[in-house]
């Protein structure tokens, strides 16, 4: 059996198209998939993923984080989410709940998650609802998880917090949730199509430096909407998708982000700004900025890149 995936896996089947193809449960595939994992080097050069949802083992070297989009689209879509401080009094699976039926609806297979995916040790720890460990396997077992769902999670201060403890976050969740691809603690450059976007997320330890090839930068931690524009780059900070708001008036939510490629480099991204109120997703205020294209090719003429927060 282990054969016969290993020859799907080579001839470009996705997990799921396997799973499907030879019946077997996601225990068996998981099963198989952490005895590969072990013998990575061996076999393959990294894991493709997919606007779809899907992925897939490559036996070619391609860049250490990024999505392969429709070659035959110049449209890519993708939800932003950030600080769900699982573990803490503040933190609201519902919103995940909602993030996730919001994806399905809409034919977003690919999400976004900008740090303090859990609340660690740090903070208010009167504020804490249960220890670490627990966090933890809060993440693994009862995170949402829907097969056409790729998670891009980078991990933030919070996250960070419980290196020292038994088991760490990033570790964690490479082995026990294929749905979710783990970027490191930070900062991570990921590509889309010929371009790239910066992700972040304020951690002490983090020495990157700031001249990014990339004008747009999503980043975490503040816990609110937030767009800031230079002359070298865009910052767009995202919302909390849980309770802990540090400023009145600001509501948990999260971000639509569509991208429109030239020649497969990013040319326009519009994005929007979605609360949540009771149980309800609200469009929030508009907001709009023109940015500089950050094509790069020369050859390219340089439009106007348009960044809106819709209502």
């Amino acid at each position: 059996m282990e054969k016969t995936i290993f020859e799907l896996l080579k001839q470009g089947f996705s997990f799921q198209d396997i799973r499907d193809k030879l019946s077997l449960s996601s225990e068996d595939m998981a099963m198989f998939l952490d005895k590969l994992n072990k013998d990575i080097h061996k076999h393959y050069s990294h894991i493709k993923h997919y606007e779809n949802g899907k992925r897939r083992y490559s036996f070619k070297d391609i860049p250490e984080s990024g999505v392969i989009t429709n070659t035959g689209s110049d449209y890519y879509k993708a939800v932003v989410i950030a600080d769900t401080h699982i573990g803490s009094e503040d933190e609201n699976p519902k919103y995940l709940d909602i993030v996730y039926n919001y994806c399905i609806q809409n034919d977003i297979h690919n999400i976004y998650h900008l740090g303090d995916v859990i609340d660690g040790v740090s903070g208010y720890q009167s504020k804490k609802k249960y220890a670490p460990q627990d966090q933890i396997e809060n993440v693994i077992n009862k995170y949402p998880n829907d097969k056409s769902i790729l998670n891009f999670m980078l991990l933030g201060n919070h996250d960070l917090d419980v290196l020292g403890e038994i088991r760490n976050l990033h570790d964690t969740i490479i082995r026990n949730r294929k749905d979710m691809v783990c970027l490191g603690y930070g900062t991570n450059e990921f590509f889309i199509k010929n371009d790239s976007i910066i992700l972040k997320h304020t951690i002490l330890i983090d020495k990157t430096n700031n001249n990014y090839n990339s004008k747009l930068i999503f980043k975490g931690h503040s816990h609110q909407m937030k767009l800031y524009d230079d002359l070298s780059n865009h910052l767009i900070y995202a919302p909390s998708l849980s309770d802990l708001q540090f400023i009145d008036g600001t509501v948990p939510g999260f971000l639509l982000v569509e991208f429109e490629f030239f020649k497969g480099y990013i040319n326009k991204c519009v994005i929007t700004h979605y609360g949540i109120i009771d149980d309800r997703i609200i469009n929030m205020n508009v907001n709009k900025i023109n940015i500089k294209s950050h094509t790069k090719n020369e050859d390219i003429n340089r439009e106007e890149v348009l960044v809106k927060i819709k209502k």
